[in-house]
C-alpha cells in the first residue's frame, strides 16, 4: 500500500531506474490518480513497455480483437491498456515519468452540434485539446472545431514527444521519433457525416458494417429513415442509432462477433493509431 517500488526501463541500450515516489513530482495529484487506477483496476502498466489509454469499457472490450485483425504481433508485446476517461491530463505527468516506449491515446471527438453564442462547434472532451495544443491549461473553448470538421479527414491525429517531466514537445521537425499519439474519429465518406463516438464510427465505417449491425437487430428499425433525413442523427446513439435494449457494453460484445468477418471494416482512426503503435522502427 505504501508503493515502495522501483521500475527498470531499457531504452536504446540505456537502463533507467524509476522510483515510484518520484513520479509526477510536479503534479502529486497525477500520482494519486494513477495509484487508484492500479489498486482498483490492474497493475499491468508497471510491467508494460507500451501503453494504450482509452476512455472506457467499450474500447477495452474491443481492442484485443481489433489488434488481432490489424496486427496480430501486438498481442505478443508487453502492452497495458488503461481507462483515462476524457481527461488524459490527470495522468499525463506520472505516465510520462514511467518512460513507456509508446503511448497511444484513443478518444472520441465528442463535438457538440448545439448552437453557441459565437456559432462555433466545440468538443466536450478535454482530450481533444491534444490535437491542437501542448498547453493543457487551455480550455476546449480555445479550440473550435469548425475548420477541422470542414476538412472532412478520414481520421484526426497528432504526434508529440512526451518528456519525462510531463512536457509535450512538437515532433514534426524533431529527429527523435514521437512516443505519444492521439487519434480520434474522422469523416465517413460513405455516409457523408462525421461520427462523434466509437459506436457511430463502427457502424458507419462501411455499408457492410451498417448492414451487419442492422441484420443482427442492433440498430433501430427506423435507422434508415434517420439516415436519409440527416446522417448526423446517427450520432444520437441512444435515441436514433441503437435499439433501446442495446447498451454500449452490449454493442461492444456483439461487435466482437463481427470483427473477424472479412467484410467488416475497422474505422480509420483505430487502424492508423494501432499501425503506428505496432511500428517498432
Amino acid at each position: 500500500m505504501n508503493f515502495q517500488i522501483i521500475i527498470g526501463r531499457s531504452h536504446g541500450g540505456i537502463t533507467r531506474f524509476i522510483t515510484w515516489d518520484n513520479l509526477g513530482s510536479n503534479n502529486p495529484l497525477s500520482k494519486q490518480k494513477l495509484k487508484k487506477l492500479i489498486l482498483n483496476y490492474n497493475a499491468e502498466l508497471l510491467f508494460a513497455d507500451k501503453l494504450i489509454a482509452i476512455e472506457g469499457d467499450s474500447e477495452r472490450i474491443l481492442l484485443n480483437s481489433i489488434m488481432r485483425k490489424i496486427n496480430p504481433t501486438l498481442l505478443s508485446e508487453k502492452i497495458a491498456i488503461i481507462p483515462v476517461g476524457t481527461n488524459f491530463k490527470g495522468f499525463k505527468d506520472s505516465l510520462a515519468d514511467l518512460l513507456f516506449d509508446k503511448i497511444l491515446l484513443i478518444t472520441d471527438i465528442d463535438f457538440s452540434e448545439k448552437d453557441t453564442e459565437d456559432n462555433n462547434i466545440y468538443s466536450t472532451n478535454k482530450n481533444i485539446q491534444l490535437l491542437f495544443s501542448s498547453n493543457l491549461d487551455t480550455t476546449i473553448k480555445d479550440h473550435p472545431l469548425n475548420k477541422t470538421l470542414k476538412q472532412e479527414k478520414s481520421f484526426l491525429t497528432k504526434e508529440w514527444n512526451l518528456m519525462p517531466n510531463g512536457n509535450l514537445t512538437n515532433s514534426d521537425n524533431d529527429s527523435i521519433s514521437s512516443n505519444f499519439k492521439i487519434v480520434t474519429e474522422g469523416y465517413s465518406n460513405e455516409f457523408k457525416f462525421w461520427p462523434r463516438t466509437l459506436e457511430s464510427a463502427m457502424v458507419t465505417a462501411s455499408h457492410q458494417n451498417f448492414d451487419l449491425y442492422k441484420k443482427n437487430e442492433l440498430l433501430r428499425n427506423d435507422v434508415k429513415v434517420s439516415l436519409d433525413k440527416n446522417p448526423y442523427l446517427l450520432n444520437d446513439i441512444e435515441g436514433k442509432l441503437l435499439r433501446s435494449t442495446v447498451k454500449k457494453a452490449d454493442f461492444a460484445l456483439n461487435t466482437l462477433d463481427f470483427i473477424n468477418n472479412k467484410t467488416f471494416r475497422i474505422p480509420q482512426y483505430l487502424k492508423k493509431g494501432l499501425e503506428w503503435f505496432g511500428n517498432n522502427d
